[in-house]
């Protein structure tokens, strides 16, 4: 049972993308990360930056206010599911 065309081919773009810069971390880096984090700055990074919009357009190769709702939709659906968000 494989994946979706759309989320293979978004794995594979991301492996191409990041192959340079990927990090193996150690079992419990990511909590003591989050315990640590400074949340006014990620919150403020994240008002700043918009990391979600800038997904979808990345996904898309266009600016988020040309998309449809529903590539949007599909775009955030995709998004959880790779941040296992999404069930």
């Amino acid at each position: 049972m494989g994946l979706p065309p759309d989320e293979e081919e978004l794995w594979i773009r991301i492996g191409r993308e990041i192959k340079d810069v990927f990090t193996l971390f150690q079992k419990d880096f990511t909590k003591i990360l989050f315990e640590t984090a400074d949340t006014e700055k990620i919150r403020d990074y994240i008002t700043r930056e918009k990391p979600a919009e800038f997904a979808i357009e990345w996904y898309y190769h266009k600016p988020l206010k040309d998309g449809t709702l529903k590539e949007i939709i599909d775009a955030v659906v995709i998004k959880l599911k790779i941040q296992g968000g999404a069930r």
